[in-house]
């Protein structure tokens, strides 16, 4: 009979959220650091409610750095792009549907924006990820999310600030 995976805990500290056990495993790499971030390049996603549209990018190097991220096709369905053959060959993936899309969201006041023109690609696989900027795209750096309706679970990204 075949032997489950061992998961490994590892401690990880947050200014945000504290004292964090994730499983070793959940760790992502990024190929190449985000833009403006280049000593940071080990982080995990951690989601501070269930159900949540919106996780945190926690950052392994530094426990005051996390990002709000979001799946930009919960904020527009019909949002799309390109990998480059170098994306793909650098993150493992063998086929675009095996990669996930996350954009940064920043919050000011009642504003909540993502970026569109800089995703991050994700292989949850090979547990690696790497923020890619579209050149030829009329996708907006700063798009704004519509205001959620009141209860909506949109509403988390808006109380981080």
């Amino acid at each position: 009979m075949p032997r489950e995976p061992r998961v490994h805990p590892m401690e990880i500290q947050s200014s945000r959220f504290g004292s964090v056990t994730i499983p070793e495993e959940d760790v992502i790499l990024f190929t190449q650091p985000l833009l403006g971030f280049g000593r940071h390049r080990k982080y995990v996603l951690v989601e501070e409610k269930p159900d949540s549209l919106v996780r945190w990018l926690q950052s392994l190097d530094d426990p005051d750095l996390a990002f709000l991220v979001i799946n930009p096709l919960t904020v527009l369905p019909d949002y799309e792009i390109t990998l480059h053959p170098d994306d793909l060959k650098d993150l493992e993936i063998q086929q675009a549907e095996e990669a996930q899309l996350l954009t940064l969201v920043t919050v000011s006041g009642n504003e909540v924006r993502t970026n569109l023109r800089a995703p991050i690609i994700l292989n949850p696989a090979a547990h690696k990820a790497k923020q890619v900027v579209l050149q030829e795209t009329d996708y907006p750096i700063r798009y704004s999310i519509s205001p959620p309706e009141e209860g909506a679970n949109q509403a988390d990204a808006r109380s981080h600030t």
